[in-house]
């Protein structure tokens, strides 16, 4: 029973760490693109 729930627990930590890895990521694209924009609109 505690095995299973230690392997339970330890999937649900890596989808929490991909997660907020590709949100984390997603907010620095953004970022970024939001940094460029005035200066490649014109």
């Amino acid at each position: 029973m505690n095995e299973r729930f230690d392997r339970l627990h330890e999937q649900m930590r890596v989808q929490t760490r991909w997660t907020v890895g590709t949100i984390a990521l997603f907010g620095t694209i953004v970022t970024v693109l939001l940094a460029i924009a005035p200066f490649g609109g014109g």
